[in-house]
């Protein structure tokens, strides 16, 4: 049997809030012998439209009567290699139309909501979701999957319910839909700053009017819903709509977001929290490069060291944790020009060799910069050292 680990992810831009939920991919799993597979025996949706204004969301509900010939669980407690999370029975719901423009990747593409018992048993009962649908979800969704478990299983059984005739989709319409602002002071953020003042506004992205003590939640990676859990500071906007929160500087992914309603520690055992909308840009790191030479005055022809480190604290990206260090030389009164490419050690120590004139020219060391990952997180800004002279005698 081959398993795969699909991240549920409750937010948008790739990312955030997510559950590591392990699928039994091509058979069933050992406690799920043959015939024990869930069947979808019905599913319906209500209502198919519905229209959400601003912070105030609407309510879809999704029933889906399963049958199984082993009892499914309301709670079953998973385990991702040897990442235990809990869950029973839910629904995967995707996004089937692009994003509005209004929100873009601040909401998210699909989402996941818990179904609950509601009548009949664990053999053939009716399950139901009801979800709270944010103006800021204008479009059209699907029920895209639908998990269960059984007491004993490790991992999750999943179908998709249009592949066995019973699909479900609704469409949204938004009206006023919240928009939030999001940035650092300062930014660049130093190096080795163990602060930054995160600050912003939400409004009503219709009117401007400002949308007064209303909840946002800041979470930070692990804090933000994997394995179930999810932990958060709360920031309250003032009456003018605008926020204001110290964070400690971290080189962790973190995201700033707007809920329905507040997000309980165990998330996964409630169905009526929604995303609205978040903000994840990341602040970036102005770091440091410092350059030695070996010597002053050298022998023409020569190649002497320079040697120097650079000073990250951890926040800027590499795939290799190697970061790249050009040495640069004076030509004119302000123009610089590469000479020699290196990359740093695991330590942030680099060094170089570099050719000898018979002359005094200028050097410095200069680290390019680095966009950061593709979540955002590890944007780093350049960085220079201070410039040295060099003679060739």
């Amino acid at each position: 049997m081959r398993k795969v680990t699909m991240k549920v992810a409750l937010a948008g831009a790739g990312l955030l809030l997510a559950c590591a939920v392990p699928v039994a991919v091509g058979s069933a799993t050992p406690a799920a012998a043959a015939g024990t597979v869930p069947t979808i025996a019905s599913l319906s949706v209500s209502p198919t439209t519905v229209a959400a204004s601003g912070l105030t969301p609407a309510t879809v509900t999704v029933s889906i009567r399963l049958t199984s010939a082993v009892a499914l669980s309301p709670s079953c407690t998973l385990n991702d290699g040897g990442q235990p999370g809990s869950a029973g029975a839910f629904i995967m719901l995707t996004r089937t139309t692009p994003a509005d423009p209004r929100v873009g990747s601040l909401v998210p593409a699909r989402t996941a909501h818990a179904l609950n018992l509601t009548s009949g048993s664990g053999t053939d009962g009716i399950w139901t979701a009801q979800i709270a649908v944010p103006s800021t979800w204008v479009g059209t969704w699907r029920v895209a999957t639908v998990f269960a478990c059984r007491p004993n299983d490790v991992t999750s059984e999943s179908v998709d319910p249009d592949t066995v005739g019973h699909g479900g989709a609704f469409t949204v319409t938004g009206t006023e839909l919240p928009a939030l602002s999001m940035g650092y002071r300062p930014n660049p953020v130093p190096w080795n700053a163990s602060t930054v003042r995160v600050q912003g506004r939400l409004v009503n992205g219709e009117t401007g009017a400002p949308l007064a003590r209303r909840r946002l939640d800041w979470c930070r990676d692990t804090g933000c819903g994997i394995d179930g859990g999810y932990t958060s500071t709360v920031v309250i906007t003032d009456d003018a709509g605008y926020y204001r929160y110290t964070l400690g500087v971290s080189p962790l992914f973190s995201t700033l977001q707007v809920w329905t309603t507040p997000v309980p520690a165990t998330w996964f055992g409630t169905q009526r929290v929604s995303l609205v909308l978040s903000r994840g840009p990341q602040p970036v790191t102005a770091p440091a490069v410092s350059v030695t030479p070996s010597a002053a005055v050298v022998a023409t022809g020569s190649r002497p060291q320079v040697s120097g480190r650079f000073f990250d604290a951890g926040r800027c990206w590499s795939a290799t944790d190697r970061h790249p260090v050009l040495v640069e030389y004076l030509v004119g009164r302000t123009a610089w020009r590469p000479l020699v490419r290196t990359t740093t050690r695991l330590n942030g120590r680099w060094q170089a060799m570099v050719p000898a004139r018979a002359e005094r020219w200028v050097l410095r060391a200069r680290y390019p910069g680095t966009s950061g990952a593709g979540d955002g997180s590890g944007a780093c800004a350049g960085a220079t050292s201070r410039s040295f002279a060099l003679t060739g005698v």
